[in-house]
């Protein structure tokens, strides 16, 4: 944003215009927070067991017909 430009929350602005869900809606991110960082997790671990498995595989059975359609 640029400094010259006026901005404003739309968590602040809803609360100053009376809506009483800020405090539900805080507490729903941090638990989609927990779940995102779980989740990060989860894929990073699935990742590193992937790439374990492409580098143990022995492809060296199905190289020639790999070969014979150009790959």
């Amino acid at each position: 944003m640029r400094a010259d430009r006026n901005f404003c929350l739309l968590g602040a602005l809803s609360k100053e215009a009376g809506w009483g869900y800020t405090d539900l809606v805080k507490k729903l991110e941090t638990q989609r927070k927990i779940k995102e960082q779980a989740y990060y997790q989860e894929k990073k671990a699935k990742k590193i067991l992937k790439d374990k498995a492409t580098k143990a595989a022995d492809l060296s059975a199905v190289s020639s017909v790999l070969a014979s359609f150009g790959h």
